[in-house]
């Protein structure tokens, strides 16, 4: 039977390699308390787990943020546009 961890990221499968499984946000989520009595090991994956899904969340950041600036170079060149064919 596979030993859960307390850290919902992180558990052993029936063979007891630890595998690592994302909440139903896709995110990680962990407290400190759940660190505690964590094997080195364990706190590896999960470090692993967690810059990993920063380098995700950044590249979707920086995605909509070339998106919102396209938007307002759009936006720009359109009330320019518009500005020059009224006058």
């Amino acid at each position: 039977m596979p030993r859960q961890s307390n850290i919902g990221s992180l558990r052993a499968d029936a063979s007891g390699r630890l595998v690592t499984q994302a909440g139903a946000s896709g995110l990680v989520r962990v407290s400190a308390g759940e660190l505690l009595g964590r094997t080195h090991e364990e706190l590896v994956l999960l470090l692993i787990q967690l810059r990993r899904q920063n380098a995700t969340v950044l590249k979707a950041m920086e995605t909509c943020h070339m998106e919102i600036e396209a938007q307002v170079r759009r936006e720009l060149l359109h009330a320019i546009s518009r500005n020059f064919h009224s006058n």
